[in-house]
């Protein structure tokens, strides 16, 4: 069964990717934004978003601001092309004006933190982007939004319903709720609002909505195809963990495992701290010419570990 959805699902994207992810041209001209409309993008922060599927995708706006003539930093320039190849909505390299555009911050009930990204009305190439988190999720990343309004998407990203850092899972401890938002929920509430909000703002829907992702994003692609097949007109599932919780389980044993000696007990333990810090100690604190204790740049010191 997870085969053949698998197979489906590649073949829908592939249709999708060529048929309604047409190129759309860039365009960085003044796009002669009104008052009305800087206006109508401040009022997202007080409208009601409160009974969404009768309630149970109530969401509030914290913030909404229009964006006018943003340069991004070479960082923000850098993770938004990289952003935009995983996208699949790649962009030029070079390009580091945003398009005028309003951002909308806030939150679907109860956790799940979100960015919205409106091109300018006279942009906006009426399509909706959601870029589903990767890994353990726990951010809002600014640089999916950033690359989808380069093609004058409105893009969303989320952090999947709780707040933390890497593969972090003690979120998880306890908390039934944000397990079904991390799992599957949370793509499809964001969806429901960002709809919703691009209604109010534009005085239209969009005329396609997709979702793409990498590795847990792209199993959150999968899954929205196939619990909530009405939320996105084409999914880019890019190298999705389909058995998310069969790879991780794999993942967590290989790490444990690497740290056992072949009688499978522990190969250092706290009380060998000490140890390699001396160790270390004495290869390096000279580098700079003063043995003080302290290693001044780390950059010069070649210690080996094989040596203990």
């Amino acid at each position: 069964m997870m085969n053949t959805l698998h197979k489906g699902v590649y073949s829908f994207m592939s249709v999708a990717v060529l048929a309604a992810l047409a190129y759309t041209p860039l365009s960085q001209a003044a796009s002669g934004v009104s008052q009305a409309e800087i206006r109508a993008c401040a009022a997202l922060q007080f409208a009601d978003f409160s009974k969404l599927e009768d309630g149970e995708a109530a969401a509030n706006v914290i913030k909404a601001r229009f964006v006018q003539s943003h340069t991004m930093s070479d960082e923000e320039a850098g993770w938004a092309y990289k952003y935009s190849r995983l996208m699949g909505a790649p962009v030029d390299k070079s390009i580091k004006d945003l398009p005028n555009h309003c951002l909308v911050e806030g939150y679907v009930s109860p956790t799940i933190r979100f960015q919205l990204r409106l091109p300018a009305r006279a942009l906006w190439n009426q399509k909706y982007l959601l870029n589903a988190c990767m890994g353990f999720c726990g951010e809002v990343s600014p640089y999916p939004t950033m690359a989808g309004i380069l093609r004058e998407y409105a893009t969303m990203s989320h952090d999947g319903g709780h707040t933390a850092y890497g593969f972090d899972g003690k979120w998880a401890r306890n908390n039934e709720q944000l397990k079904i938002d991390f799992a599957y929920r949370a793509n499809h509430v964001v969806a429901v609002v960002a709809k919703d909000i691009m209604e109010k703002y534009y005085h239209t829907k969009a005329q396609y909505s997709f979702i793409t992702g990498c590795s847990k994003g792209g199993h959150a692609g999968v899954m929205a195809a196939k619990r909530y097949p009405n939320d996105f007109d084409g999914v880019i599932a890019r190298g999705p963990t389909i058995n998310y919780t069969d790879v991780n389980l794999v993942n967590c044993m290989d790490n444990a495992k690497a740290i056992l000696d072949h009688n499978d007990q522990p190969i250092l333990n706290p009380l060998d701290v000490a140890m390699i810090s001396q160790a270390v100690m004495r290869e390096c604190d000279g580098k700079d010419g003063i043995i003080d204790g302290v290693i001044s740049d780390p950059r010069v010191c070649a210690f080996k570990p094989t040596t203990l």
